[in-house]
């Protein structure tokens, strides 16, 4: 808060007077008032003035603005559809509505719209966490919470709230270690049951075998269109990433196939067909998810307790890339992660290529392992000892 107090001379009188002049910022109002005849008085009053305003201002108790949960959300989910960074706002909004279903039971079934800011709490949110884990994966429950976190830091720099009560509250995190994936024969089950529901949901088998071959994430996989597919070349270029950074993925032969047999399928003999998303719903609008053929699917092919979501689709691709290749760079490239760990988690393989790999990590040029040559090894101190031993006696 800037603020200048001017020093001011009365120089009609037979000493002179000096004064201060300045404008109060709290009241509006001008103030002019004589100090005395030492001017480094004054200006030591002006100095004392102008720190006092200042302190005033910047330590002043500034009270919340009372605003209901409902108008502070709309106020909040206005500012992130403007946002051109928000790749699917709508998600946010997904999220907080789901907590402000929760919340009026949680404190005595008060109509939400009568609900202020100041009265979420931290055990407000705890308990919510405790009761969408027993629903969804703790990934899920992990990115509502972070919907909600920013929405509250949103309402504390708008001053509906005093304080932010998450940042006492822990997310579940994603363990890393934990990867579920598809083996060979169970792909080949999942594929059977695709067809099995293609009559409800055609684009769903088509969408499982281009994720199984590129192992593209949702966000990415949704929003290609089919200019960005290169049938000449065998290529996927799109800059709908999870980082924001451009993409290129190459089709092998399978996702080719399903592609092209798709397009017929979907597009015929159209020609202006390029700037269409290749997976769409009757609006012509990209599927956010596909969730509720593919759990289908995986009940009618056994596998709904394996504990496979759709994510399970990018795992396999990046585990069975890693077991063929034994490449964890090219994996790292082929998966368009960004940090090492992420890549790293695909070190688990199976059992049998482990042993596979470990039998013959000292083997040398000749073919023989360490426990070979060592066994040789012995065989020939015996021979040199018994050589030695035979001599000995025929002396």
């Amino acid at each position: 808060m800037g603020v200048k107090v001017r020093i001011y001379q009365i120089v009609n009188k037979k000493k002179p007077m000096f004064g201060v002049d300045y404008k109060n910022p709290f009241t509006n109002k001008r103030v002019r008032e004589i100090i005395g005849t030492n001017r480094k008085h004054a200006e030591s009053v002006a100095a004392k003035i102008q720190t006092e305003i200042i302190e005033k201002g910047y330590f002043k108790n500034k009270k919340p603005v009372i605003k209901s949960v409902i108008d502070a959300k709309e106020e909040y989910l206005d500012r992130e559809r403007n946002n051109s960074r928000k790749k699917y706002p709508e998600s946010d909004e997904l999220a907080l509505k789901k907590f402000m279903e929760f919340v009026p039971p949680s404190i005595g079934n008060r109509k939400t719209r009568d609900l202020a800011m100041s009265e979420i709490s931290k055990e407000i949110i705890e308990d919510y966490k405790a009761y969408r884990a027993n629903l969804v994966e703790h990934s899920t429950v992990d990115r509502e919470l972070n919907v909600i976190r920013h929405f509250l830091y949103f309402a504390k720099g708008k001053r509906y709230i005093k304080d932010n009560p998450f940042p006492e509250v822990k997310l579940f995190r994603e363990d890393l270690g934990r990867i579920v994936y598809f083996e060979g024969d169970e792909i080949n089950k999942l594929l059977e049951a695709c067809d099995k529901v293609s009559h409800q949901a055609k684009h769903l088998k088509p969408i499982v075998i281009l994720d199984l071959n590129t192992g593209l994430r949702s966000i990415t996989l949704f929003s290609l269109k089919w200019k960005d597919i290169d049938f000449t070349e065998n290529f996927i270029y799109t800059n709908v990433t999870k980082n924001g950074h451009r993409l290129t993925v190459t089709l092998n032969t399978d996702a080719k196939q399903a592609l092209e047999d798709w397009k017929a399928q979907s597009v015929g003999d159209r020609k202006d067909y390029l700037d269409e998303y290749i997976f769409k719903n009757k609006h012509g609008k990209p599927f956010k998810h596909v969730r509720k053929s593919f759990y289908k699917a995986l009940k009618l092919a056994g596998l709904e307790n394996k504990g496979a979501v759709f994510y399970s689709l990018r795992h396999s691709f990046c585990s069975h890339l890693a077991m063929k290749t034994k490449d964890l760079n090219l994996v790292r490239e082929a998966a368009g992660h960004k940090r090492l760990d992420m890549t790293l988690r695909y070190v688990h393989l199976t059992d049998e290529y482990k042993k596979e790999a470990m039998e013959g990590i000292y083997k040398k040029k000749d073919g023989r392992n360490l426990a070979e040559i060592e066994k040789a090894k012995d065989l020939e101190d015996k021979k040199q000892r018994k050589s030695i031993m035979d001599k000995e006696k025929g002396k």
